[in-house]
């Protein structure tokens, strides 16, 4: 798609493509040993969030990016993020304006579950939706944050 017609279509509907999926685990470098040096999947970056108090890495898959979120020690949820073993986390779409895209969910029934966007990896910012909404799907949507200029789309 051009990138014309990838600006019209975010003008038109809240979701851009998919940004990552992502996959909690218990221990990044441990899940490194599979990802990275198993199956050659090169690591784009790994940062703490310290707010978030999560560990982020980010794999290239071509298309997409797949995020390990590795919950800290002193994470609230820790455990019970941890609780069902290493699976699925979230989806997250990349979004043109943040804002907007979240009220266009919440007038479709889609709410939101934070009141604030968040901090995420790369100086992006972010909202998880309540999956009460999304049919038991945790979906974030991602966007630049302040200040930042186009880049490619990676939160």
């Amino acid at each position: 798609m051009s990138s014309s017609g990838h600006a019209d279509r975010m003008a038109q509907e809240p979701l851009g493509p998919l940004n990552h999926v992502a996959v909690v685990v218990e221990s990044t470098a441990e899940a490194l040993a599979l990802y990275r040096d198993r199956l050659g999947l090169r690591v784009v970056d790994s940062e703490v969030i310290e707010d978030q108090y999560v560990r982020l890495t980010q794999i290239d898959l071509g298309a997409c990016e797949l995020q390990l979120v590795e919950p800290l020690a002193d994470h609230p949820d820790r455990a019970a993020m941890l609780a069902g073993g290493e699976r699925l986390h979230h989806l997250c779409f990349n979004v043109g304006d943040l804002a907007s895209a979240t009220a266009l969910l919440q007038e479709r029934g889609v709410a939101a579950r934070d009141k604030e966007p968040r901090s995420g990896p790369r100086g992006r910012i972010a909202v998880f939706m309540d999956p009460l909404t999304t049919r038991d799907i945790l979906i974030e949507l991602t966007a630049s944050g302040p200040d930042r200029g186009a880049e490619r789309d990676g939160g």
